[in-house]
């Protein structure tokens, strides 16, 4: 179950399902004054100097309890490529500036904060608290047709963690009405996935194709490996509420951009 945490800093939304520091941000509670990205803007390039998105960064960190500095921030391409975050790459593409792009991180490092965008987009963080381990990924529909859960949760178990202990809470993003598709969409999903799969989160209404990403992200969660009841969805449309969150679909590029962090404790547990 998701549930709005206001209770210290900026506005977000946190799973229950999900015992380490995380959260779900809105475009509320940040220092943004742009026309367009007031005011929790977590995207460099959208007009906002470099200063006030680091400062929104770690007022969200904040908010979630964890260390700022910890946080892992890249360039996101649409791919399904995974990084394992050391405590080596702790401020990368926050305060230390790089060229590198990916769409998701995984790390067992005592502090470590990894933290994706999304703007319709499908955030995805993970959890296995058993072994202390955890994951965040981006997935639009490249990254969920290409599966960067499922690339995902190898990664994790690469690091220690099981399958089975693994909770997943897919956050707020473009709902199943709102994301209208067309046919290239639909080709290149047939091109990658069954007929079987593609019937399972694709429509057709006339002319038109709807696409849910958030059943997609389940499924292959589900293939995965994934206990069902390990899995949380929010129910949240971004497109449907654009007072509350950034939404390309209904904004366009008049916006910013939020974000999905999470963070395991600075001292790891011991068994």
């Amino acid at each position: 179950m998701f549930y709005r945490c206001t209770l210290s800093g900026a506005p977000h939304y946190r799973s229950t399902l999900i015992t380490t520091p995380h959260g779900f941000s809105t475009r509320l509670g940040g220092i943004s004054r742009g026309k367009y990205t007031k005011s929790m803007n977590l995207a460099f390039g959208r007009g906002d100097d470099d200063g006030t998105v680091i400062k929104n960064f770690e007022i969200l960190a904040k908010s979630i309890s964890a260390n700022p500095e910890n946080g892992v921030m890249l360039g996101q391409v649409h791919s399904s490529d995974v990084m394992t975050v050391t405590k080596d790459d702790f401020g990368l593409g926050v305060y230390k500036k790089t060229d590198k792009c990916l769409d998701g991180y995984v790390s067992c490092e005592p502090g470590a904060l990894l933290c994706v965008r999304i703007a319709d987009c499908i955030p995805v963080l993970f959890h296995d608290s058993k072994n202390n381990v955890i994951g965040a990924v981006h997935s639009g529909w490249r990254g969920s047709v290409g599966a960067i859960s499922s690339v995902c949760i190898d990664k994790m178990c690469s690091i220690g963690a099981e399958r089975q202990s693994i909770k997943a809470a897919i956050g707020p993003g473009i709902c199943f009405g709102c994301y209208t598709v067309g046919e290239d969409f639909v080709e290149s999903c047939k091109s990658s996935l069954s007929s079987a799969l593609c019937q399972k989160f694709i429509n057709k209404k006339g002319r038109v194709y709807t696409a849910d990403l958030k059943k997609l992200i389940y499924l292959t969660l589900l293939e995965s490996g994934l206990k069902e009841e390990n899995i949380d969805i929010s129910t949240l449309c971004t497109c449907c509420n654009p007072d509350e969150f950034f939404s390309h679909r209904y904004h366009k590029e008049n916006r910013g951009t939020m974000g999905a962090m999470i963070a395991l404790s600075p001292e790891r547990n011991h068994k």
